[in-house]
């Protein structure tokens, strides 16, 4: 939306993943060389087992060891069991468990299975998001913007997690800095899904960025 229609947005906010210019060469294989070198592991070894044809049965099958998995008390458990090559896999097949966060309700977990559930396809459509990264669908596209397409010309609020080991800090603040001149970031002591583990700060801090550009969108679409 922010490449093809940015007239429609008045601001943006992202929660623990910052905008990510398009990337018609994108490579999971280099990132995760790169972040490998850079802080010890890489980040997006779990990829390749979303990718594979019995990924979706696997953690169907395991439901409870993906919502511990997904959700996991420990932030630390997304180094060792999700981000490094091959370890999702070996969790699986190995038929390891992690505790599920304190912060996730049995309200959301039930949720949770509904929408995830296998009368609803299981994970089957959710891991189709990075099968089609993985497959470069959208090349084709991206290749045809402009450049000054890539930009966000708009104010963005990047809300980033410290204790992310996949949506690290750096990462993203760096890789927005370029795109979004009107950048501003909050930093939470948090993991992967701040929205839920830290509920009100976000919600207070989404509102406050919204109230203030709140004016501008409505003179815009004027």
């Amino acid at each position: 939306m922010a490449n093809y229609h940015p007239e429609r947005i008045a601001a943006y906010s992202f929660l623990d993943v910052g905008y990510q210019a398009p990337n018609a060469d994108f490579d999971v294989d280099v990132i995760n060389a790169q972040t490998e070198r850079q802080f010890g592991y890489p980040m997006f070894g779990y990829w390749h087992f979303f990718n594979a044809p019995d990924s979706a049965q696997l953690m169907t099958d395991n439901f409870e060891r993906s919502v511990g998995l997904i959700y996991p008390a420990d932030p630390e458990t997304l180094s060792e069991h999700l981000c490094p090559v091959g370890a999702t896999r070996k969790y699986y097949e190995k038929q390891l468990s992690v505790p599920v966060a304190p912060w996730v309700s049995p309200a959301e977990i039930a949720t949770y299975c509904t929408i995830f559930g296998r009368e609803n396809g299981g994970f089957r459509g959710g891991l189709c998001w990075y099968k089609a990264q993985m497959a470069r669908v959208n090349a084709a596209d991206e290749e045809a913007l402009p450049p000054e397409r890539y930009h966000i010309n708009k104010p963005a609020l990047l809300i980033t997690c410290s204790k992310d080991r996949v949506g690290i800090p750096t990462i993203n603040i760096e890789g927005m800095k370029p795109y979004a001149k009107q950048l501003e970031v909050e930093t939470f002591d948090s993991g992967h899904w701040v929205q839920l583990e830290k509920a009100n700060e976000v919600n207070e801090i989404l509102k406050r960025f919204l109230d203030k550009h709140q004016d501008r969108g409505m003179t815009e679409r004027l």
